[in-house]
């Protein structure tokens, strides 16, 4: 029952971030393009498939990336809004800490910090791969 509270939180509160990305790559493309799709009988869905969304894809990936890292170690919204038996990463680490898991707590920092580290680097792998090709 509350967890479609926290999902729209979080979706409230990180989507502009997202947003940011994905316009700034946006408007980064020349009318021109969205022109002679239309030119060569191109439909909408035609050019929004293979025009827009092929040069947006690189905004659409940073931004998911950055918000997951955001995101993902964020305190503030589920310490508020999550009921007591719901835990996210955050809140687990802050439990153990004040439970006197020091250890555990600093465990569970670690992987989170690998985790963010090792999504970040599969994603620029995986855009720079695409950059070649």
């Amino acid at each position: 029952m509350n967890d479609p509270i926290m999902v729209l939180a979080y979706v409230v509160l990180f989507l502009p971030y997202t947003v940011q990305y994905v316009t700034s790559s946006f408007t980064q493309i020349s009318d021109s393009l969205m022109a002679a799709g239309q030119v060569f009988g191109g439909s909408p869905a035609y050019i929004l498939r293979r025009i827009t969304l092929p040069l947006i894809r690189q905004g659409i990936a940073t931004g998911w990336m950055m918000t997951f890292i955001i995101a993902f170690r964020e305190l503030v919204t589920a310490s508020l809004i999550a009921p007591p038996n719901t835990l996210v990463v955050s809140t687990f680490i802050v439990r153990e800490f004040e439970q006197g898991s020091v250890s555990v707590g600093m465990a569970m920092a670690v992987l989170c910090v690998l985790f963010s580290t090792t999504a970040l680097l599969i994603l620029n792998t995986v855009i720079d791969h695409r950059k070649v090709h």
